[in-house]
């Protein structure tokens, strides 16, 4: 199959026009039900998970989109001529480095506070929970593993940093950066140590990881390197990455768990854990909530019932 035609279907995939199609699909069999649109089917279980914690009498229909730019260009292109497209439909999505990219905001949008879902899933509060249930540390004390967490999440960061710089600015200069030509595996950018991380690649394996259409000059980088330097890593990189770099640090930290050389645990126990067993809705289950999505929902709701 020729590249072209490939590019072709991916759009055709991405087009406003396979979403209208969808949510039709769901408002025939469900007339009164609000429609939750997500970014992607990932999204799916952590919003499931937080809307049952603000609210365990919630039900919507879950519907995952392709793309923040699907539902940004059917929510601008689409969804105003038709009044049944906007009735009960509501949008999900990933403030990413890029936000809205200008389209405007609305009472039927929700947009995360941190970079992704993915973001909220990595915490110390998160952490703690695993080390109490899948761990087995009730009993024991844990603020050992707490703070090499920290340590390795500020060596992650700094080592991500390049890469995450490098998207921030072609999200931010419109270099055409698109996710599909992206490398999305750390294993190529990092090596993660159970105490910290080393970078693997330079500044030329970087334009190769993430190619762009065009190299952004130093002096558009200049411009808008004090706001990249600005953002809070845990919560403002890119959260594909952040989760990636969490469970394999559990992998490596079950190790320890199992066979123990650093004086992270004090006793030693045989733990079946893996980081496969991690769902993003299991994590959701145990992580902060999204600001602002509590009060957003209870909006729906009150909508919903007027």
């Amino acid at each position: 199959m020729s590249p072209s035609l490939l590019t072709n279907l991916r759009q055709s995939r991405r087009s406003p026009a396979v979403l209208k199609a969808r949510i039709i699909s769901v408002r025939s069999r469900e007339k009164l039900k609000p429609i939750f649109v997500f970014e992607g089917i990932d999204d799916v279980g952590p919003y499931s998970a937080w809307a049952i914690r603000c609210d365990d009498s919630i039900a919507f229909e879950p519907l995952p989109a392709n793309g923040k730019d699907q539902i940004l260009l059917f929510r601008a292109g689409v969804q105003p001529h038709e009044v049944y497209l906007r009735d009960r439909v509501y949008f999900f999505l990933d403030r990413d480095f890029d936000e809205l990219k200008g389209f405007p905001a609305g009472a039927d949008v929700f947009m995360t506070e941190m970079y992704s879902v993915e973001n909220y899933l990595v915490s110390e509060r998160v952490l703690e929970s695993i080390l109490l249930d899948e761990f087995r540390c009730a009993g024991e004390g844990i603020d050992r593993p707490l703070a090499v967490f920290r340590s390795a999440v500020t060596s992650f960061a700094e080592a991500m940093s390049p890469a995450n710089q490098r998207i921030f600015c072609a999200r931010r200069l419109g270099c055409g950066l698109t996710g599909s030509g992206m490398e999305n595996r750390i294993s190529k950018y990092v090596l993660v140590q159970l105490e910290a991380t080393r970078p693997l690649v330079n500044y030329d394996d970087l334009k190769k990881l993430i190619p762009l259409d065009r190299e952004p000059d130093a002096e558009e980088v200049k411009r808008i390197a004090a706001e990249f330097d600005s953002l809070d890593p845990p919560s403002r990189h890119r959260g594909k990455f952040l989760l990636q770099f969490f469970l394999k640090w559990l992998d490596l930290l079950a190790e320890e768990r199992t066979t123990p050389t650093r004086a992270i645990f004090a006793l030693r126990t045989q733990s079946r854990f893996s980081a496969q067993q991690m769902s993003m809705r299991s994590l959701a289950t145990r992580s902060d909530m999204p600001t602002g999505l509590r009060d957003f929902l209870q909006q729906v709701g009150a909508h919903c019932q007027a």
